[in-house]
């Protein structure tokens, strides 16, 4: 049987319903039915639990644990007999609903109701709503039905779908435009408390030296990033300012001290010609023979990947394991 999100006024019938299909709690027609499986006394699902909330035994107080199942095939076919009032009877429908497509029914019913704002109280046909709507004291805007748009009730029979387009993509704009405008103070005001406060500038390291921009990166102020050169392992691992995680970072923003991992921020280098030989500083990596390394893009230390034999740029002491290098062919 269909187990649905059933209200009680989708289930008026004008036959007589027999005993044997009402619920053992609430005592009307079971809705969603279930048995008990010891002494199969029928329930609403909804009847059992909000009965197991409060106690796990069966309202008949038979033994065991309070289990249900599905109801015999006798009583399913005496529901199926059943035949509902649809629950816009009032407005006009008289279909009579089999059980199983009260549900369809109800979300294709002809004679849907809609209500109108709280403080009017008007209930009414769907069709119907919007006749009411333009009379209604307490409706001050009306939805048109082409574009979409709130339109004050005053101005409705003026109203022009195009210009009311046009200036809303105006208003999207100016808006749009003001939160940049915000954005960009607070970027600069962030910036200027960075740039006076000395103890904000003694919690990152000393950057030393730095390569070549990143073509394509800027930072969150609109600065372009440096490629890190030779910052040692302890030193380079920093909070990477996409991914937030603790991490070798190799591209930094000195203005902003923001840090980048290589994960996030591949070298633009290695997208031309397919060329991960290339460090990041431009320079052609040979094969390291040791493992006493940490790999810049993973940070995986060497002795976790005895066979790896990665690439080292040793002017820029930049390693990348056999890995990471196969990642970036693909």
């Amino acid at each position: 049987m269909i187990q649905q999100t059933s209200d009680r006024d989708d289930y008026n019938t004008q036959q007589d319903v027999s005993e044997n299909l009402l619920c053992r709690i609430c005592l009307m027609f079971a809705i969603d039915a279930v048995e008990c499986k010891h002494c199969e006394s029928l329930y609403c699902q909804q009847c059992v639990n909000d009965w197991k909330r409060a106690k796990n035994e069966c309202p008949n107080r038979c033994t065991g644990e309070f289990e249900t199942k599905q109801p015999h095939k006798i009583i399913k076919a005496q529901i199926a007999a059943l035949k509902f009032n649809c629950r816009n009877r009032n407005y006009g429908c008289l279909e009579q609903i089999e059980y199983e497509k009260i549900q369809f029914h109800k979300s294709h019913c002809q004679y849907i109701t809609k209500n109108c704002l709280e403080q009017c109280g008007w209930i009414g046909l769907e069709s119907e709503l919007q006749t009411h709507k333009e009379l209604c004291q307490f409706v001050k805007f009306l939805e048109c039905i082409n574009c979409g748009l709130e339109v004050k009730k005053e101005d409705f029979k003026l109203h022009s779908c195009l210009k009311a387009l046009i200036q809303e993509i105006k208003n999207l704009k100016l808006k749009n435009e003001e939160q940049d405008k915000q954005l960009q103070e607070i970027k600069n005001f962030l910036k200027k408390q960075n740039d006076k406060n000395p103890q904000v500038q003694e919690q990152f390291p000393p950057f030393g030296q730095v390569g070549n921009f990143h073509n394509k990166q800027i930072c969150f102020s609109g600065h372009k990033v440096n490629f890190w050169v030779a910052p040692g392992v302890p030193q380079s691992k920093q909070f990477c300012c996409k991914c937030h995680n603790k991490k070798i970072c190799r591209y930094i923003c000195i203005q902003c001290r923001q840090f980048y991992c290589l994960q996030c921020l591949p070298p633009d280098i290695w997208f031309k010609d397919n060329a991960p030989h290339m460090c990041p500083g431009n320079h052609e990596m040979k094969i390291r023979p040791n493992i006493a390394y940490s790999c810049d893009i993973c940070s995986i230390p060497g002795f976790m990947m005895p066979n790896q034999f990665p690439y080292n740029c040793h002017d820029c002491d930049f390693d990348i394991c056999r890995s990471c290098i196969e990642k970036i062919k693909l």
